[in-house]
């Protein structure tokens, strides 16, 4: 899953690698080139380390997509559970708030992936639960990467994570300003493409 096909143009050449005429149609890493992903570093690992869903989460919202507030919040109810060696009412809970994670997330994955690059969605609901289930914290890293290179490729701006301890908050590198939800919407301007472009609100 290497993001090597075509669908909305890059606007220029030094906005971001791998820029000028180009075209992309799916994630710009794989799912396993976590060390890939943009703006890797101290403040990328705080992030994931410390609140992976949160991190996630505020991408997500920011770019408008839907969802992402109830697979966080089944993520805390998760890990809030007590866990017991024998089958418990709290075991049960614990894994049926799993799987509303999980496949909401999928749900999130699959909505982002059209806004981003049309609505020819490459995966099954069964390779998303996968990612999202067995390498959350990969699945996190690629969908917020998408949004961070469209952003860079069509605006020739940065997102940037912030620093600890409020590296699970995405930043504008050029102003410093907090990415807020709906921060970054998607408009229908690419010519000779379906897929949408990102605009920035500040």
């Amino acid at each position: 899953m290497r993001g090597a096909h075509i669908a909305y143009t890059m606007s220029d050449s030094n906005a971001y690698p791998g820029g000028g005429d180009k075209q992309r149609s799916t994630w710009r890493i794989g799912l396993f080139e976590c060390f890939s992903a943009t703006d890797s570093g101290f403040a990328c690992c705080c992030a994931y380390w410390c609140c992976a869903p949160c991190t996630w989460s505020i991408a997500m919202r920011a770019a408008g997509i839907e969802g992402s507030e109830v697979v966080f919040a089944a993520h805390v109810l998760q890990n809030a559970l007590p866990k017991t060696e024998y089958p418990s009412s709290s075991n049960t809970a614990s894994s049926i708030a799993n799987v509303a994670r999980v496949w909401q997330a999928v749900k999130v994955r699959r909505n982002l992936y059209r806004k981003l690059y049309g609505t020819n969605f490459p995966e099954s609901d069964l390779d998303g639960y996968c990612y999202h289930c067995f390498c959350p914290v990969c699945a996190y890293i690629q969908e917020v990467d998408a949004v961070m290179a469209y952003y860079a490729e069509n605006k020739k701006k940065r997102l940037v994570y912030g620093s600890f301890p409020r590296c699970a908050q995405l930043y504008f590198a050029d102003t410093g300003h907090v990415v807020s939800a709906d921060s970054i919407t998607f408009a229908e301007e690419a010519s000779g493409t379906n897929a949408p472009l990102i605009i920035a609100r500040m």
